[in-house]
């Protein structure tokens, strides 16, 4: 994320995709974050085989 985020900054500050800005805005990327996101997606998927 580091290698783009002068490309990212960039393509989001010229007004082309508000949305996407907007969304990107209030996410958070931190490794923890998105660790945490992954785990409990494969966690949930698992959920219904376990039962």
């Amino acid at each position: 994320m580091e290698a783009q985020q002068a490309r990212m900054t960039a393509l989001l500050g010229n007004g082309t995709f508000p949305a996407f800005t907007a969304a990107r805005a209030d996410a958070d990327l931190s490794p923890e974050s998105l660790f945490r996101f992954g785990l409990t997606a494969l966690l949930d998927g698992l959920a219904p085989r376990a039962r």
